[in-house]
């Protein structure tokens, strides 16, 4: 078989209405796989106008793996092109080596894609893993979303090897002299997939030789019914936002109308379309609590898809988001230079006496000069915060801000609270001043003026 006209044909199928070439990551392990895919994109890379870099995860447990990294590295260099490279290690994981490590990989690579402008990711499944993977699900009784297999274009995923057999990587490996390394943890059984590849498979292609075949037509039907009903399910009707700040907004009311099929076509498709992300590969019990958390959750509560992608439930909708709450810092505004916090750059001005200011918009905030001895410093917004409005000492929930001007819950975990060293709070930025007494109303002193630049 000519594995590298194969290729070729499906680089520029894959680049079918593209314009130019084409920043293509590919990923390599050291292993006769990848070592097969990144030698055919590197000779065919003047044919098909395409640039490439190489990306590597050293997990850190196989005897060999810093070898790998060196391989993977070495080829880079050979090849004169960018080499990427992470380790990381499953002392902090839960459940299967396997699910964390496929979660780990997709991560980096599509961080890795979206930090360095790569178009494309590459990786070198070919038919035996996809067979591995079908009869997995088959066993498991999956659905027949998950009966689709790996798919060959997925996102930024392309898979161009998907439906050739292993046996022609190998021959092509030997007959070009390519340099790799055998994985010893490939044979270890106490990994499924290693068990389905080494002890179950070989005996059912002789007792079952037929079931391959039958596991092969279901995943190309379901695939077929998935891209058919992906195409007659409106999307963006349930889609009340997208926002480049890394997270997407489905209708609530909307998406629960949906039949659970529906939901995970929806779900599925976003996490790849907005998010960028590879395909999410759930279990039918994990599915159940994200139904019963749409339809139980209070507003903030927070439920992990899976290990990088995460939903977070808004009054009206649900929240799809790469990025988990965190605790920003506390930081004290600058008088000098101006001071940037997340994604907001604060400075500090000074005013004469008599040319106070007003901002009815709330973007910037007159105080005494003398406030600012102690220092003003802004935080991120926390659950009970107050803010006093008048000199009659009324207060107002700063939650109730956020709902009143229709502040997304990913918004608020993030937005800016202008604070005095006490924490008193001073100011909302484009929401609400504090009462400020500046002294029976006489500007009887210098001020200083704060203004907040979102950027």
């Amino acid at each position: 078989m000519n594995l590298v006209a194969h290729v070729k044909r499906k680089v520029r199928k894959y680049s079918e209405g593209a314009e130019g070439g084409r920043r293509i990551l590919i990923a390599i392990s050291g292993g006769v796989d990848s070592m097969v895919l990144t030698d055919i994109m590197a000779r065919i890379s003047h044919d098909t106008l395409h640039t490439m870099g190489l990306a590597h995860i050293n997990y850190g447990i196989r005897p060999d793996a810093d070898e790998a990294e060196t391989l993977s590295a070495q080829t880079a260099d050979k090849l004169k092109c960018r080499f990427h490279s992470a380790n990381f290690t499953d002392g902090t994981r839960l459940g299967s080596f396997e699910k964390w490590a496929r979660e780990v990989r997709y991560a980096y690579l599509a961080k890795v894609a979206r930090e360095h402008g790569y178009q494309w990711i590459f990786t070198a499944h070919h038919r035996d893993d996809q067979i591995e993977t079908l009869y997995m699900r088959y066993m498991q009784n999956a659905d027949w979303i998950s009966m689709q297999g790996i798919r060959e274009q997925l996102g930024l995923i392309r898979r161009p090897l998907l439906n050739i057999d292993k046996k022609h990587l190998v021959d092509y490996a030997m007959l070009n002299d390519l340099t790799w390394i055998d994985d010893p943890t490939n044979r270890d059984q106490r990994y499924l997939r290693n068990k389905i590849r080494h002890s179950v498979l070989p005996g059912v292609r002789t007792s079952e030789p037929e079931l391959i075949d039958r596991l092969i037509r279901i995943s190309a039907n379901a695939k077929r019914k998935f891209t058919k009903l992906k195409k007659d399910l409106n999307i963006d009707a349930v889609v009340s936002g997208h926002h480049p700040s890394g997270y997407v907004q489905i209708k609530k009311v909307e998406f629960l109308k949906l039949s659970d099929d529906k939901k995970k076509i929806v779900i599925k498709s976003l996490v790849t379309d907005y998010l960028g992300k590879s395909e999410i590969s759930l279990s039918g019990s994990h599915w159940v609590s994200f139904w019963q958390f749409i339809h139980n959750a209070v507003t903030g509560t927070v439920f992990e898809l899976c290990m990088d992608i995460f939903s977070i439930m808004d009054r009206e909708s649900v929240c799809l988001t790469c990025e988990k709450k965190q605790k920003i810092s506390k930081k004290k505004l600058n008088r000098i230079r101006k001071t940037r916090w997340t994604n907001h750059l604060f400075k500090i001005d000074s005013l004469s006496a008599d040319s106070y200011e007003k901002s009815s918009d709330k973007r910037f905030m007159v105080l005494p000069e003398n406030m600012i001895a102690d220092g003003i410093f802004v935080r991120q917004w926390k659950k009970g915060d107050i803010i006093q409005v008048d000199k009659d000492r009324h207060h107002v929930k700063v939650s109730d801000l956020f709902i009143n001007h229709k502040i997304p819950v990913m918004e608020k975990w993030k937005y800016p609270v202008v604070v005095t060293q006490g924490d008193k709070i001073l100011w909302i930025p484009g929401l609400a001043h504090a009462f400020i007494d500046f002294g029976g109303g006489k500007l009887e002193r210098n001020n200083i003026k704060i203004e907040c630049l979102w950027t």
